[in-house]
């Protein structure tokens, strides 16, 4: 009797998970189905100092509403659907301009395009926009550039995910739920994180221009939502950095998120020679081992390293320098 129990609850279970592949199935064709021939510019926001890069795609235009807490969760499994299936702009001719400065790019097979070049002369420090438009002019967007002031001189790189985001890494079945049927406005940041981000910043000559980045291993189709948490919790602005995820060679590493964020990071150490770093990441997947690996190879460069805990395994190394950033946040909230 037992055995059938159970073959009757796997039965049933298979049931309803073909039954939600199908129906995703469905949505994601449904959602496929934009407005025919309109193309939209999608700018990344990007940094410099001396030079600067900026990034972005050009896809099918996707008409829709932004995310609010009241949606349901088919509201939000359609949105994600619809940022995650892309039909990308291949060998679009393009106009980029900051400043004084132009150039003339074309999108790749997957739709996106990248500038990087000598910043134009006479441009003020700090928050930017790039101008980016079609040829044709059929599509025109503007992104924001963060030229960091050089005697801004510590800077922050933080995860997300779990480290200021509640994501459940490690359940992944909630990871999941959390990912496809809530949208970021129903999303909870970890208290404290937002309040000691705009505390760290102070500490530059120009706080607005601090040079922090935000880094997700979550695709940049994404982007837009990650944006919206970001501002809705008060997050001091800063420079979102999402993974570029393509059919070619040409993406960021989709099995080896160790070595996509170690890449990211050499490169932030690299175009800002004179920030020192705060880290903050958690422990629920590779923050640690990745943020010792950049401190062994610059510890000139690195201010300090925060690690939120998470993990449930009490076998999970500790690495020397590498604090818990329960304390660091409760001294921000005893000042």
């Amino acid at each position: 009797m037992m055995r059938n129990a159970i073959t009757r609850k796997h039965s049933i279970a298979s049931r309803r998970l073909g039954a939600i592949l199908v129906m995703i199935g469905l949505m994601a064709g449904y959602a496929g189905a934009a407005q025919a021939d309109t193309r939209e510019v999608v700018v990344y926001p990007g940094f410099g100092a001396s030079r600067f890069v900026v990034e972005g795609r050009v896809i099918e235009a996707r008409a829709g509403r932004p995310e609010a807490q009241d949606n349901s969760w088919f509201t939000n499994l359609r949105r994600t659907l619809r940022r995650l299936i892309n039909d990308e702009q291949g060998n679009v001719s393009l106009r980029v301009r900051l400043g004084t400065g132009e150039w003339r790019v074309h999108s790749d097979a997957e739709g996106y395009f990248r500038v990087e070049a000598q910043t134009p002369p006479g441009m003020t420090a700090g928050w930017q926009v790039a101008e980016v438009a079609t040829e044709s002019g059929d599509a025109k967007a503007g992104g924001a550039v963060l030229l960091v002031p050089a005697d801004n001189r510590l800077g922050i790189i933080t995860d997300l995910d779990d480290t200021i985001l509640i994501s459940d890494v490690t359940d992944r079945s909630r990871l999941v739920r959390k990912t496809l049927f809530e949208n970021y406005a129903q999303r909870h940041a970890v208290a404290g994180t937002a309040k000691y981000f705009s505390h760290l910043v102070q500490r530059n000559p120009q706080p607005a221009a601090a040079p922090l980045f935000y880094l997700s291993a979550s695709p940049r189709q994404l982007h837009t939502g990650i944006q919206t948490f970001l501002d809705r919790n008060g997050f001091p602005g800063g420079v979102l950095i999402t993974r570029k995820i393509t059919n070619d060679q040409t993406g960021d590493p989709l099995t080896d998120p160790v070595r996509y964020k170690i890449t990211r990071i050499e490169q932030l150490l690299t175009a800002l020679p004179q920030v020192r770093f705060v880290l903050v990441g958690d422990d629920g997947e590779r923050d640690p081992e990745i943020y010792d690996e950049i401190h062994r190879r610059h510890p000139e460069r690195i201010e300090a390293v925060w690690i939120r805990r998470v993990s449930q395994n009490s076998a999970r190394p500790v690495y020397a320098g590498q604090g818990d950033l329960a304390s660091a946040l409760d001294g921000g909230r005893k000042e």
